[in-house]
């Protein structure tokens, strides 16, 4: 057995020496393989340009054998023999003589022949068909040249006028339509013009005296007749209210035109000194608090003269409604040169004029 083991190792050791050997071998022919590809790639490449060169000329070749043939067909049947026969020399020399004509323009020249010749049919075409309208022309309608430029440039000359007669009236006529346009524009301008001044006159007769105006002076009048009848109605006890007058526009010319009605629910046109100070106390009251916008009590009233024209007893009846209004005011301002009204309050200043200059002393202490 032990034999039998070292004989199939060394069989396996051989086995994988020539396992090795063969796949170095694969290797080997791979790289070979590759190399060999890659020449046949290179000369693939190289291949390739050739092929298409090739191409190229058999492409130019039969290009150049349908030019030749084509330039064959187009000589005269006389030459194309001489063509077929001609050798390498016989060409090159008709060639040098080509390019001794090409030197000395005569192709140009050729082709200005061509032309004038062509130009010559033309004008002798055209000469022979004005013979033939001439021809046909009766003897009545035929006239010299000279009188028909001269009827020619008159008709021009005519033409010019009426030209520059139609560019005169459509100059004239683009006037008018400018003028007409801006007249459409004034129009209707002034019809809004129109339109403004009606809504402007409806509106100053709305915001005038007989409408807004009223309107506004009648509820100002209304809030400060309630203002002031709240204030007489304290200061009177009820006994006296005061009334707007009839709204009647033949009437009240005036604002605040007022009726006072007592107690006993008449009216009077005659009211004591006493009760004129007490409305007139009230209504100044109404008026500040409906200029205050904010219905709040009036808390100073300043009272300047007024009462030099009242005797001793009507003053001293002012004395006790001002008394009676110090309840209802905060502060009282009173300026009098009555001494009866200095004497009759507690607190008091005199002003004094004193060589230009005014002293201020207190009447009190």
């Amino acid at each position: 057995l032990d034999q039998r083991l070292k004989t199939l190792e060394d069989q396996a050791r051989e086995l994988k020496e020539t396992n090795s050997r063969r796949e170095s071998e694969r290797r080997n022919l791979q790289v070979k393989q590759k190399e060999a590809e890659a020449a046949l790639n290179a000369a693939d490449r190289r291949l390739t340009p050739i092929t298409e060169k090739l191409a190229t000329l058999t492409a130019n070749t039969q290009a150049a054998r349908d030019q030749a043939q084509s330039l064959r067909e187009m000589l005269p049947a006389s030459w194309r023999v001489q063509v077929d026969v001609m050798s390498r020399r016989d060409a090159e020399q008709l060639q040098e003589e080509q390019t001794q004509l090409q030197s000395r323009n005569v192709c140009k020249r050729l082709e200005q022949l061509q032309q004038a010749r062509a130009s010559q049919q033309s004008l002798v075409d055209t000469i022979a068909r004005l013979e033939s309208a001439r021809a046909a022309i009766p003897d009545e309608f035929r006239r010299d040249p000279q009188e028909f430029r001269r009827q020619l440039s008159e008709a021009q000359k005519q033409h010019r006028d009426h030209h520059g007669e139609a560019i005169r009236l459509a100059g004239d006529c683009d006037r008018l339509l400018r003028v007409q346009k801006e007249r459409a524009e004034l129009e209707a301008g002034f019809k809004q013009a129109e339109v403004r001044q009606r809504v402007a006159e409806e509106l100053t007769e709305l915001l005038g005296p007989k409408h807004l105006q009223r309107h506004l002076i009648r509820e100002a009048e209304v809030a400060i007749v309630a203002n002031a009848n709240r204030v007489l109605d304290h200061l009177t006890g009820g006994g006296l209210q005061i009334e707007l007058m009839p709204d009647d526009e033949n009437e009240r010319k005036r604002a605040l035109q007022i009726q006072v009605k007592k107690s006993d629910g008449h009216t009077y046109a005659i009211l004591s000194g006493s009760e004129r100070f007490r409305v007139a106390i009230s209504l100044a009251l109404g008026i500040g608090q409906f200029a205050s916008r904010q219905h709040r009590r009036i808390e100073t009233v300043v009272i300047d003269e007024g009462f030099g024209c009242l005797d001793r007893e009507n003053r001293q009846t002012m004395i006790d409604e001002i008394a009676g209004l110090i309840g209802e005011l905060k502060c009282i301002l009173l300026v009098s040169h009555q001494e009866d009204f200095a004497d009759a309050f507690p607190r008091g200043y005199r002003f004094t004029k004193i060589d230009g200059a005014t002293q201020v002393e207190p009447l009190h202490g």
